[in-house]
């Protein structure tokens, strides 16, 4: 009987490992037509060590996430994407830049040179074996133009997934910019399921595999004699816990290493619809702040505030990946409403926005909505 009890307590603790670990297939992702409203939380809010924990049976506790903002991530079927991306990444299966999902983002790609590379698009394709980007797209002067990767895809997961799975690869691609040159993009990836366990955020509690990705890469601009210079991109860690039937991450944490320093660079959960704090912290001197029109076309909107004495004011915009879109600084003397009209060179794309207001050392930030 001492030893059928042993062999019970055996079984049902090795039967709890099995349900505790999962692993992530092609089932668990996200599929054409599907919506997730997702939070974006403060990048301050936490200090890149709670990042380090790491291995089996874990639990992440982010509990105390607050959002900032939130956005709707939206995917769509590659039929329904426009007529020029089809020639490229048409739903067949001897095409090898095959995809049968698209993501359409907000926002553009600033260059060095007089265009910007608007509304990106990225393209991926969900397979039993992996889910890859065979590429990406942008609307070049109003143009929708694919920009696939070579012979070698992006793959971003391989199915079945479990802890301690690991890959890399590099992928390149190239637009040619009609009378200017070419614009050429590097990347590489290099992922491994560093753990599992358990995740508690604001949206609920879950099993969850743990995903870090380390991408690292380097854009270059060449005129039509073939001169031109590379910029490399800073080193940037994602990190991404999966849960069962939950189509994307439930959060999504981005870091990226600049002069040897690393800070967060993004922090994104899945999450219901919350109404969100119009500021991360109340500033003393910069009072009754106000962003006009909201939603706005995209060109300008105008900043309303008070002052309590003289001081600078920098507004920056951000997409909501956190790329910085433009920012300026404005001097603004001490009077009780006064008006700083906020102008962008390119007009943004349709999408959400952060604005940034920083006067005294102290920020507050909202949500800007282009319509």
């Amino acid at each position: 009987m001492q030893k059928f009890t042993k062999v019970l307590i055996l079984f049902l603790a090795i039967c709890n490992f099995c349900f505790a670990q999962i692993t992530i297939d092609e089932n668990d992702l996200m599929n054409a037509g599907d919506t997730f409203r997702v939070s974006i939380a403060s990048n301050q809010q936490y200090q890149t060590s709670v990042l380090t924990q790491t291995g089996a049976n874990q639990t992440w506790d982010f509990s105390t996430l607050v959002p900032i903002s939130q956005t709707i991530d939206t995917f769509i079927d590659v039929a329904t994407a426009n007529l020029l991306y089809l020639v490229t990444y048409s739903n067949f299966g001897f095409n090898a830049n095959r995809a049968n999902i698209v993501q359409q983002n907000t926002g553009g790609i600033n260059l060095p040179l007089p265009v910007t590379l608007d509304n990106p698009a990225t393209f991926y394709y969900k397979g039993a074996s992996n889910f890859r980007s065979p590429g990406t797209g942008v609307e070049l002067s109003g143009l929708a133009t694919a920009l696939p990767y070579g012979a070698e895809k992006d793959t971003i997961y391989k199915f079945p997934l479990n802890f301690n799975d690991t890959d890399s690869g590099a992928v390149a691609a190239s637009l040619s910019i009609p009378g200017l040159g070419s614009y050429n993009t590097t990347q590489k990836r290099l992922w491994l399921a560093d753990g599992w366990g358990t995740l508690i955020t604001p949206y609920g509690t879950f099993d969850v595999l743990r995903v870090k990705a380390k991408l690292t890469g380097r854009d270059s601009l060449a005129d039509t004699s073939g001169f031109g210079f590379a910029i490399p991109r800073p080193e940037t860690m994602v990190y991404r816990w999966l849960g069962k039937n939950q189509g994307i991450p439930l959060l999504e944490i981005q870091t990226t290493k600049n002069f040897n320093v690393v800070a967060i660079s993004s922090v994104r959960y899945r999450d219901n619809f919350t109404p969100v704090l119009s500021s991360i912290v109340q500033n003393e001197n910069l009072y009754n702040v106000g962003l006009y029109p909201n939603p706005c076309k995209g060109d300008y909107f105008a900043l309303r505030f008070a002052m309590q004495h003289a001081a600078d004011i920098t507004v920056s915009v951000y997409a909501l990946t956190g790329k910085l879109i433009n920012t300026k600084t404005y001097n603004a003397d001490e009077l009780t409403e006064q008006l700083i009209v906020h102008r962008f060179e390119q007009k943004l794309s349709t999408g959400s926005y952060l604005v940034k207001v920083i006067s005294d050392s102290k920020e507050q930030t909202f949500t800007l909505q282009v319509q």
